[in-house]
């Protein structure tokens, strides 16, 4: 009858929070779309938080409800046999309701949340609600000592206490059932509970004890952590054997567990394996690793316990241990799917132990184990999952061989010990025997290369290094086919045999076939050339010299393969080829010393004459001879230069019309040299400078005319030239014949000059061209223009159009200037503004909060243009734009105090409607001469004088109701005063 009592009561219970849980879903709209959006969304981790916060709190829900539902039922049942089974319930629900409440004080904690959390939620507490639990339970266990439940009653009472941190009396309670309630299945437990405190306080001998109780239980769920408790217990207290003696049957426990199909949460071999490992360090040898774990294992597998055994003595730098444990691995397991894991930690293994030539050893291994087809086919999987691992295999290979080479390398560059370079050249060498196409993988093979060259192994360095160039036409393929041929150069040391010759022709025509502008084609082809001509194959060197000679005329080794060249035809006596190939060099070159060769000496001795006479403190005959000498002498290359010398003798003596005209009489005489531009260029800057613009003009124009990328530029900056003298008609035809460059960058300054004097003659082409210069898309021409054409748009009273041409200048895109993107917004401001004042205030009773509503709405966005505005840092237009605003702030401020009384408004509230539009119009008055004075202070910031202080301190001072006296100061206009250029006298 007691039994079915207390079913009943469960029951009924559950039933009940059923109940609650339905009725609150419902409320929800519905329970299954109230549970659909209470589901966790993958990659949503805010959203997420927030549905478990909804959840809980439907759970709160639910628990206050069961708990009113609760209180009531145990009200009924007050005096009857129910009542100790429904406080017990109570109790229980206080202590779930503690959980919910934890959860809620851990989300004050987190900023985001707390705006969710609804004030309930905020001053809930767990602790409070846990010592409901404890009132309830200490209650049950006095006034119902007979209450069938009562021992677990007592251990839910405990472990509330424990909740709370009331160690002592939580030890108490759990005392009190193994005394009383010797019989009850919750002995292990309270056991368990006590030891695990005990062993948080460092009190091993008394948590030791707990957890031997509880093997006297051995059917109890909590005997297999009792037994692995105790043997960290015992570890802590420095018995290593009696700690692993105490894992061994937490396996065996397993074993047991496993074969009668028991729940396997209570099988913890994995966790005991792992752990022995711990405890194995510091009782038994490292030989004996394999033999023992094997056995403890059992059918589970043994090599990651094993692995973890090496890891272990690894990080207790126990090398030769980790060595013994990583030996004994790799002869029993080698078929396992750890096997390259293993390798990789022997490889490092022998590398602690600083048994280098065994590391290499060891990696040449790996490289069989990750090869061998039998390791990979007798893995388990399907075949996409053993060639996984067979990638993986070699992925570890490949890290490990690089890793330690580029370490060895390290230390050989540092320390400079030559058995590092042999074992860094021995891992590279490794590493590449499994080389892919990959960057890495090249660039690894790049440092090999320059190893061996630094080795001075040049003969595999040079193949090495046509490996990597061979792949790729980039920077590194130039420097390692560069590298290939002076490698092979090297390795030969002068004593060329038939093949080594023939390599290097192929390096060398491989370098030029692929780099023809190889910045190392010069010496290359020199030097084969030069192989050539030492071994007196005189007909295939002079090919290469001749070739030489006419792609590297100016170069040093290119003038030296000339004089071979020469020098072979002399030795064969080719006196025609000779006379020929002396008239070609006579054409190429420029440079006096070797003009000198060919050109009469009587030539090259007047020259070197005037050149003395220039050292000498007679300057100005220098300059006069050197003139007369270029004009008897106009077929000698020497001319243009002796003109050139007179013309910068002149410059340096102060004489600048004389050197300028010079200048340009210097570009007649010498029409086709080289120094032509670079004499116009020098005459029109002086030009410039000397005031003379319009011969400036003309000089430039004749620049324009010259084959230059400049051309146009110098044609534009001669327009600007007579646009500044006010020579209209030259002005517009040289800016108009710009008006068709490919250079849009040239024709956009040119539209807009022509532009500028359309403004005021012609607006419709005006307007044309400004649109033209938008479509340009040059900076700041085409934003300047599409800001006119707003501005128009916006006058014109287009002001859709106008505020959307205003949006593209203000965009993120947008590359206006400040001025021009503050001016738009400007005008944007001024379109919100005119939509705010157009707003009507006229309204009925009911529609008066939404008119108002709708002005204030409208006055926010023109306030926030108009604010934009100042943003940009454009001091004229951010004045412009507070002063509109202030009128904006103004015209709101009227439009509310002049508003009609809303039709239908009781007569008695109408001094209540106006009290309330003052408190609207106070702020907005308060605005208004903020705004006034934000204006005034960047005006007096930036110092302006274009009559905006006293204007705007007028205003201010006017809405502060301050008077004030102004005074008005007459101002005269300076004169401009321009500086005269006067030529320098000697």
């Amino acid at each position: 009858m007691k039994l079915q009592r207390s079913l009943y009561a469960k029951i009924l219970l559950l039933f009940l929070m059923f109940l609650v849980s339905s009725k609150l879903l419902a409320e929800n709209k519905g329970s299954k779309d109230a549970l659909a959006t209470l589901k966790f969304k993958a990659g949503d981790e805010k959203g997420n938080e927030v549905r478990a916060l909804k959840t809980e709190l439907l759970v709160s829900k639910t628990e206050k409800l069961a708990i009113q539902q609760s209180k009531k039922l145990l009200k009924k049942y007050k005096g009857t046999s129910l009542e100790p089974e429904f406080m017990f319930r109570l109790a229980e629900l206080y202590m779930r309701q503690s959980k919910t409440a934890r959860f809620f004080e851990m989300q004050k904690g987190q900023k985001g949340m707390v705006q969710f959390l609804p004030p309930s939620a905020k001053k809930a507490s767990s602790k409070k609600t846990i010592r409901k639990a404890i009132a309830i339970y200490d209650k049950v266990e006095r006034k119902f000592p007979k209450y069938r439940d009562v021992d677990l009653v007592v251990f839910n009472h405990a472990f509330a206490r424990q909740q709370l941190g009331h160690i002592k009396t939580a030890e108490r309670l759990y005392n009190r059932v193994i005394r009383r309630y010797a019989k009850s299945s919750l002995v292990p437990d309270c056991h368990l509970a006590i030891g695990e405190m005990a062993f948080s306080q460092k009190r091993f001998q008394s948590a030791l004890k707990h957890f031997n109780s509880i093997k006297k239980y051995p059917n109890s769920r909590v005997y297999p952590y009792g037994v692995y408790k105790a043997a960290w217990t015992k570890y802590n207290l420095h018995d290593g054997t009696g700690a692993i003696r105490e894992l061994e049957e937490v396996v065996r426990y397993g074993r047991y567990v496993s074969k009668n199909n028991i729940d396997a949460r209570l099988d913890l071999r994995r966790e005991a394996l792992v752990d022995m490992t711990v405890f194995f360090e510091d009782i038994y040898p490292s030989s004996e690793a394999l033999k023992y774990f094997t056995l403890q294992a059992g059918e589970l597998p043994v090599e990651p316990v094993l692995m973890k055994m090496a890891g272990l003595y690894k990080r207790h730098s126990r090398f030769k241990d980790q060595h013994r444990v990583l030996e004994d691995f790799l002869k029993t397991f080698t078929k396992s799917e750890y096997l390259p894991e293993a390798m990789v930690e022997s490889v490092f293994n022998y590398e602690s132990l600083k048994k280098r030539p065994r590391t290499v050893a060891q990696i040449k291994n790996f490289y069989e184990v990750c090869e061998s087809k039998n390791y990979l086919n007798l893995q388990k999987g399907t075949e996409v999952e053993r060639a996984q691992k067979e990638k993986e295999c070699w992925h570890k290979y490949k890290d490990t061989s690089h890793f330690l080479a580029q370490k060895w390398l390290k230390r050989w560059k540092k320390y400079n010990l030559t058995q590092f370079a042999g074992y860094a050249e021995s891992g590279f060498k490794l590493y590449l025997k499994r080389a892919e196409s990959n960057k890495k993988d090249r660039t690894t093979r790049y440092i090999l290369s320059e190893l061996l060259f630094k080795r001075k192994k040049f003969a595999e360095a040079s193949e090495q290094y046509e490996r990597v160039s061979a792949s790729k036409v980039d920077p590194m393929a130039h420097d390692a086919a560069y590298a290939a041929a002076v490698s092979l150069e090297k390795s030969v040391n002068s004593k060329w045999k038939e093949s080594s010759e023939k390599r290097f022709d192929s390096l060398v025509k491989s370098y030029v076939k692929r780099f023809p502008k190889g910045k190392h084609r010069l010496e290359l082809e020199f030097n084969l050339g030069l192989i050539h001509y030492e071994k007196e194959r005189y007909d295939i060197a002079g090919v290469h010299f001749k070739k030489i000679g006419e792609l590297y005329p100016n170069h040093n080794k290119g003038q030296k393969a000339q004089d071979l060249y020469l020098d072979i035809l002399n030795l064969k006596k080719n006196y025609g080829e000779l006379k020929s190939y002396t008239s070609f060099l006579l054409k190429k070159h420029k440079d006096g010393k070797r003009k000198a060769k060919l050109l009469a000496l009587h030539r090259q001795s007047y020259f070197f004459e005037i050149q003395n006479m220039e050292k000498s403190s007679d300057k100005i005959l220098a300059a006069k001879e050197y003139k007369i000498f270029a004009l008897k002498n106009k077929g000698s290359h020497l001319a243009p230069k002796a003109w050139w010398n007179a013309v910068q003798i002149q410059y340096k003596l102060g004489l600048l019309l004389k050197a300028t005209n010079d200048s340009l009489a210097y570009t007649k005489h010498f029409p086709k040299d080289s120094k032509k531009k670079e004499a116009l260029i020098e005459a029109a800057k002086n030009f410039e400078t000397m005031n003379k613009l319009e011969k400036a003009a003309e000089v430039l124009l004749v620049l324009s005319k010259t084959k230059d990328k400049r051309q146009e530029s110098w044609m534009l900056l001669a327009a600007n030239f007579y646009r500044i003298l006010g020579q209209k008609k030259k002005a517009l035809k040289t800016y108009r014949s710009l008006l068709a460059s490919k250079n849009i960058k040239v024709k956009a300054e040119a539209l807009f000059s022509v532009n500028e004097y359309d403004k005021s003659v012609d607006k419709k082409r005006f307007y044309k061209g400004l649109a033209q210069l938008v479509d340009l898309g040059v900076a700041p021409y085409s934003y300047e223009s599409k800001f006119i054409l707003t501005q128009k748009a916006f006058l014109e009273n287009k002001y859709a159009k106008a505020f959307q041409m205003a949006a593209s200048l203000v965009s993120k895109k947008s590359k206006a200037s400040k001025k021009v993107r503050a001016q738009s917004r400007l005008i944007q401001a001024q379109i919100l503004d005119r939509e705010m004042r157009m707003q009507s205030m006229k309204s009925k009773v009911e529609r008066v909060a939404l008119v108002i509503a709708l002005k204030t709405e409208k006055l926010e966005k023109a306030q926030r243009a108009f604010q934009a505005v100042v943003r940009y840092g454009d001091a004229e237009t951010s004045i412009q734009s507070l002063k509109k605003l202030a009128q904006s702030y103004a015209h709101y401020i009227k439009s509310l105090k002049e508003m009609p009384t809303p039709k239908g408004l009781p007569e008695n509230q109408i001094n209540l409607f106006k009290s309330e539009l003052t408190n609207l119009i106070l702020p907005m008055e308060d605005k208004e001469v903020e705004t006034i004075h934000q204006a005034l202070q960047i005006a007096k910031a930036m110092e302006l004088r274009s009559g905006h202080i006293p204007e705007l301190q007028k205003k201010l001072d006017s809405l502060n109701m301050v008077k004030t006296k102004s005074v008005d100061v007459a101002m005269t206009e300076l004169d401009i005063v321009v500086p005269a250029f006067r030529e320098g006298v000697k």
